[in-house]
């Protein structure tokens, strides 16, 4: 096992666990539908759903273990062709949304309640 050394001389694994687990609600009036997904730290717990109906939330939950570099993306297209792609990342250095965006005139909404290791994202179609 490999370890890190932290300032004060004390020693850490590198094989902490993330996860991050996403809720997408679809307030649209369409549905949208799965056209890629990327996760190429880690393992899917839930996997995203295929197609998003209008109306409905899915949870989607990933996890990783060891690895700096987190990120998760998922693009949807809807039937008016719109393209919504929801993307975290989730390491000790930064957990965020950045790269989530939704074709004009749709926008997608963003809201984080923790961190890593444990993300916690919701994206909202408004």
């Amino acid at each position: 096992m490999s370890t890190n050394t932290l300032r004060n001389n004390t020693t850490t694994s590198d094989t902490t666990t993330a996860v991050t687990t996403a809720l997408i609600s679809n307030s649209s009036g369409g549905a949208l539908y799965l056209v890629k997904e990327s996760n190429p730290n880690g393992r899917w717990i839930v996997p995203p759903a295929d197609y998003i109906l209008p109306n409905m939330n899915v949870h989607v939950v990933a996890t990783s273990t060891g690895h700096c570099e987190f990120p998760i993306v998922l693009t949807y297209r809807a039937q008016d062709g719109a393209e919504f792609v929801f993307a975290s990342a989730n390491s000790r250095e930064d957990a965020g949304t950045l790269g989530t965006s939704a074709s004009v005139p749709h926008r997608v909404s963003t809201t984080m309640t923790s961190g890593y290791p444990s993300l916690n994202v919701a994206y909202v179609l408004v």
